[in-house]
C-alpha cells in the first residue's frame, strides 16, 4: 500500500512518448528516440518491479510528461473532478479569457483520461440461458471423490459422494482403492 517511488506505465512510455525498452536478465533500459540512454534498472533479486534511476531532470521530465498537446487540458480535467467534454468546454469558455486556463479549446476533443475510460467500461452480461435441470430423481448426479486423512476401519481410504440434482439427496460410499469407483457406480 505504501509506495516510496513513483510508478509509470510502460505501455504509455512505449506508445505515446516514443521510448524503446530493452529487458534482459541483468537490467531494464529505457531509451528515448534520438536521445540515447535515459534510464536503467538492475534486474533480479526476486522482485517483479524495477527501480529506475534517472540521469537527469530532463530525462525524468520526458518520462513523466505525456503528450504535450493535451497535457494542460488533462491536468484541468483531473483537477476539476474528471468532468465530461461539455463541462470542460464550459470551463474553457469561462476561464480562458481571464488566463486561468491556458490550453486551447481544440485540446478538449483530443483529451483521453485512462481512469475515466476504465470507469465507463462495463462487463458483458451473464448468459440468460437457463441450464437444463433434472426433471426426475436419478436423472442427473453430481459426484466427487475424497481421501480420508487416516484409514478407516477395514482399510477404507477413499469415499465417493453422489448428489441427486433433482432431490438433492446425498449418497456416500467408502472405498479401499480409487479404482472401485466404477463398481460403486454400477451398484447405485
Amino acid at each position: 500500500p505504501r509506495v516510496a517511488h513513483n510508478l509509470f506505465s510502460v505501455i504509455k512510455a512505449l506508445v505515446n512518448d516514443g521510448f524503446e525498452i530493452a529487458i534482459d536478465k541483468r537490467e531494464c533500459t529505457l531509451r528515448h528516440e534520438g536521445d540515447g540512454y535515459v534510464l536503467s534498472a538492475p534486474g533480479g533479486g526476486g522482485v517483479d518491479l524495477y527501480l529506475l534511476r534517472g540521469i537527469g531532470k530532463r530525462e525524468c521530465a520526458l518520462l513523466a510528461g505525456g503528450n504535450a498537446n493535451t497535457k494542460e487540458a488533462l491536468r484541468w480535467h483531473r483537477r476539476t473532478g474528471h468532468p465530461g467534454v461539455n463541462a470542460m468546454r464550459q470551463l474553457h469558455q469561462i476561464y480562458f479569457d481571464s488566463g486561468a486556463v491556458s490550453f486551447p479549446k481544440s485540446q478538449i476533443n483530443d483529451l483521453f483520461c485512462e481512469p475515466c475510460a476504465f470507469a465507463k467500461s462495463t462487463r458483458l452480461p451473464f448468459s440468460k440461458a437457463i441450464p437444463k435441470m433434472a426433471t426426475r430423481p436419478g436423472e442427473v448426479f453430481h459426484t466427487d471423490i475424497g481421501v480420508l486423512p487416516i484409514a478407516y476401519f477395514s482399510g477404507y481410504r477413499y469415499f465417493i459422494v453422489f448428489v441427486d440434482e433433482y432431490t438433492r439427496y446425498v449418497f456416500t460410499f467408502l472405498m479401499r482403492k480409487r479404482d472401485e469407483v466404477y463398481h460403486v457406480y454400477e451398484d447405485l
